[in-house]
């Protein structure tokens, strides 16, 4: 009963006989991410599915969903079969956390395991997109409200996702949201004071609000942007390089071992690499490399005192970027800090030929020698002569299905 409406248009809703509905997202088949905080781990992390126990997922999986509406579902977290579908099921939120490790100094939803920028290309093709928020607190989600025909607050049901899924097959027909707001829903990433005794009370949403199926006054146009944080304020921890730019303290060079040259505007040339801008999720956000010569590579420096990632390290993080080549080859990752000479590690990578994809090294690969509270040197990634490749989205985070294992 707690499953909550905020937005709806006419998206073809609930879904009809036969319709196919595509659904995606990281909440689409990973148990943690509904769970939130209350997994095996608190956080939600360091087990495999087959270690948690049944769960029943959002959606309920790659069949026909019983009841009247009888939809079609393709199950498909990474969105590749959208153009058979007539309707997109995007379910996505916050990462799972426990205690401090969910503290925020603001209210933005920042996505971490899927790009909600792409929802917007399914509109553009005139494919209804209903979104599925899943977190433990209201959030400000403008963006992704914007980019939805309907937007679905589901909270974080936990083991019951067909619950869910039955609110929004509709598999009974009298099945509908009856879920309202118990806290008043942000217009802002900095609208704290949010209550409805509170001088100047405007929220996005307020206190119980909710809608139905059948009622009207949930189109609500297109929603403002701003969220009334700085660019400071919205980088986020662990973040090296995204959307095409290094994030602070980072800065990005080409390096040999006696040259390094700054990475800026639409390329860069050194002995051994070449390196220009390239698209990944938006235009220009990645960059292409191309290794003529053993011995150089893309560098992130901190240029503002050392980087301390000694919680990320005690969180289970993973260094995640994503990566296309042209050939198969091997990247070569090293880290290293302040101390002295031997305070260095290195992780390799094989990586095939082909689209881009997403690597997720664990950071506890990087312990080895390294200490994560003191990094003041760089984080490079080399590859060996001949390669052509793309970098993009280089990041910490929570979630990881990687089956990387450590370089001795």
């Amino acid at each position: 009963q707690s499953i909550l409406l905020l937005t709806i248009t006419d998206c073809r809703w609930p879904f009809i006989s036969e319709m196919p509905v595509l659904g995606m997202g990281d909440g689409a088949d990973p148990r943690p991410t509904p769970a939130g905080g209350g997994t095996l781990s608190g956080p939600g992390r360091g087990y495999a599915k087959r270690d948690v126990p049944p769960a029943d997922p959002i959606p309920p999986g790659p069949r026909a969903v019983p009841g009247p509406a009888a939809a079609r579902l393709i199950l498909d977290p990474a969105s590749d079969e959208a153009a058979t579908a007539d309707v997109v099921i995007a379910i996505y939120g916050e990462d799972p956390y426990a205690e401090f490790q969910g503290d925020r100094d603001h209210l933005d939803f920042v996505p971490n395991g899927f790009d909600t920028n792409g929802l917007a290309k399914y509109r553009e093709d005139n494919i209804p997109v209903v979104s599925v928020f899943l977190s433990g607190r209201p959030l400000w989600t403008n963006p992704e409200i914007n980019a939805s025909d309907a937007f679905v607050a589901a909270w974080l049901p936990g083991t019951e996702g067909a619950g869910v899924a039955d609110i929004l097959f509709q598999t009974e027909p009298d099945y509908d949201f009856t879920g309202r707001l118990s806290y008043s829903w942000p217009a802002t990433a900095i609208d704290f004071d949010n209550n409805p005794n509170a001088e100047d009370y405007a929220p996005l949403f307020a206190l119980g609000y909710g809608l139905s199926y059948d009622e009207a006054g949930g189109d609500l146009g297109v929603l403002s942007e701003e969220s009334g944080l700085s660019e400071t304020a919205l980088i986020e921890a662990g973040a090296v390089f995204r959307r095409g730019t290094p994030l602070s303290p980072w800065r990005t060079f080409l390096v040999t071992e006696d040259e390094g040259v700054v990475f800026t505007g639409t390329g860069a040339n050194i002995t051994g690499l070449a390196a220009a801008r390239v698209d990944h999720l938006a235009q220009e956000d990645g960059i292409s490399l191309t290794f003529t010569q053993d011995g150089a590579g893309l560098a992130f420096i901190p240029e503002a005192g050392a980087v301390d990632w000694s919680s990320e390290l005690a969180d289970g993080k993973h260094l995640a970027f994503a990566v296309k080549s042209a050939t198969d080859t091997q990247i070569n990752i090293t880290l290293s800090c302040m101390q002295d000479a031997e305070c260095v590690s290195r992780q390799s990578v094989e990586i095939m030929s082909g689209d881009w994809r997403e690597i997720q090294i664990p950071l506890s690969c990087f312990d080895k020698g390294v200490d994560m509270s003191v990094i003041d040197k760089p984080l490079i990634f080399y590859a060996p002569q001949g390669s052509e490749l793309a970098l993009a989205d280089i990041r910490l985070v929570s979630l990881s299905t990687t089956d990387i294992v450590c370089t001795p």
